[in-house]
C-alpha cells in the first residue's frame, strides 16, 4: 500500500483543517472569532489524522484542476469506544460538495463487502440522503441517528401531547438522583449487561474502554454538578438510568446537553423514558440549558424525538 510522503501529508494538511473548521459544528453559531491558537490546534488535529490513516490505513484525494476538494481516508480509530477498529472518515470542500460526495459514494462502493466489522462512519443530515443506501449495501446495517432539539419547545410538545406523570409509582418504580460510586457502579454493571445483549443498540457502550470513560463522566457529572443522573429502581434493584451531561463551551454562546438512557427490558415500553425525559427537560429549562443531543437506533426513540419536535443532524453508521 502505497503512502503519503512527508510534504505531501504537510501540502493536504491545511486543506483539511478548513474542511473540517468549517464542516464542524455547522449549527451553532460562535461569539468568537477563530483565533491564532485554535487555528494552529486545528492545522495539529488535521496532520495527526492524516499521520494516522497514513500509518494505519489509506488516504484517497479528489482533485479538480490539481486542487485537493474531497480527502478521504481509512484508519485505526481513537475514539474511545472503537479504539483500534477501523473508521472512515472524509472531508471535503463544500463547494463542490455534490461532485465530493458522490466520489465518496464511489469510493466506499470499492470497499464494499470488504468493508472491515466493526468500521464507522459519521455523516450530515444531506449526506445521509446521497449515502445512505451505498452504506447498507456495503454492510453498514446500524445506524444511529444524533438527534438534537431545543429544550423549552420539546418539553412543552411532550407535556402537551403525553403529558407523562413526574414519578413512576404507579408502576411499582422509585427514581432516585444518583449520588454516591456504589449507584454509579450499578449503572455501570446494568450497562454492560444490557448493551452485551443488544449491542446494535449500544455503539460500542458495553466495552471495556467506554465503561472506564463513562464512570469518569457520570462521577464528574455527579460531584461537579455538571448535570443529572437518575437511577430507575424497583426495592434495591436499579433497572435503569437516564441522565443529561451539561456542556459547556467557551466559544458559543449558549449552554447544551447530552442525553444518555439504558434501561432493562422490563421497564420499557410502561412510559419510564418520558417520565424521564419531562424531569431532566425541567432540570435543563432550569439550568438555562437551550439545546440537547442523544444518539439513538431504537425506532421507539426515534419516534418521541419526532414528538418532541426534535431532528436528526448528523448519522453514524456501524457494520457490526
Amino acid at each position: 500500500m502505497k503512502r503519503m510522503k512527508e510534504n505531501e501529508l504537510n501540502y493536504l494538511t491545511p486543506f483539511l483543517a478548513k474542511w473540517m473548521s468549517d464542516h464542524d459544528f455547522p449549527f451553532t453559531k460562535t461569539t468568537k472569532k477563530v483565533s491564532t491558537k485554535d487555528q494552529k490546534a486545528q492545522l495539529a488535529m488535521a496532520l495527526g489524522i492524516l499521520k494516522q490513516a497514513n500509518s494505519s490505513g489509506l488516504i484517497k484525494v479528489l482533485k479538480e484542476d490539481q486542487h485537493p476538494i474531497a480527502v478521504f481516508l481509512s484508519m485505526k480509530a481513537k475514539f474511545p469506544r472503537i479504539r483500534g477498529e477501523r473508521a472512515f472518515f472524509f472531508e471535503y470542500d463544500q463547494r463542490h460538495g455534490r461532485k465530493a460526495l458522490v466520489w465518496v459514494r464511489t469510493t466506499i462502493r470499492d470497499f464494499g463487502k470488504q468493508t472491515p466489522r466493526y468500521t464507522r462512519i459519521g455523516i450530515s443530515k444531506m449526506e445521509d440522503a446521497v449515502l445512505a443506501k451505498t452504506l447498507k449495501e456495503a454492510g453498514f446495517n446500524t445506524k444511529y441517528e444524533i438527534l438534537y432539539g431545543k429544550t423549552i419547545p420539546a418539553l412543552h410538545a411532550l407535556i402537551k401531547k403525553k403529558n407523562p406523570p413526574l414519578d413512576l409509582h404507579h408502576l411499582g418504580l422509585e427514581i432516585k438522583a444518583l449520588q454516591t460510586l456504589h449507584e454509579v457502579n450499578l449503572a455501570l454493571r446494568l450497562q454492560k449487561i444490557v448493551f452485551s445483549a443488544e449491542p446494535q443498540h449500544g455503539y460500542f457502550a458495553h466495552t471495556a474502554t467506554s465503561l472506564r470513560n463513562d464512570r469518569k463522566e457520570y462521577l464528574r457529572v455527579i460531584r461537579k454538578k455538571r448535570g443529572r443522573i437518575l437511577g430507575v429502581f424497583k426495592n434495591k434493584k436499579m433497572l435503569g438510568f437516564m441522565g443529561v451531561i451539561i456542556q459547556e463551551n467557551p466559544d458559543v454562546s449558549s449552554k447544551s446537553a447530552g442525553f444518555t438512557f439504558c434501561l432493562h427490558p422490563s421497564v420499557r415500553g410502561l412510559g419510564v423514558s418520558k417520565t424521564g425525559y419531562r424531569i431532566l427537560l425541567s432540570y435543563l429549562k432550569d439550568m438555562k440549558v437551550v439545546e440537547f443531543s442523544g444518539g439513538t437506533s431504537r425506532p421507539e426513540i426515534k419516534s418521541l424525538g419526532k414528538l418532541m419536535k426534535r431532528e436528526m443532524r448528523y448519522a453514524i453508521y456501524v457494520k457490526n
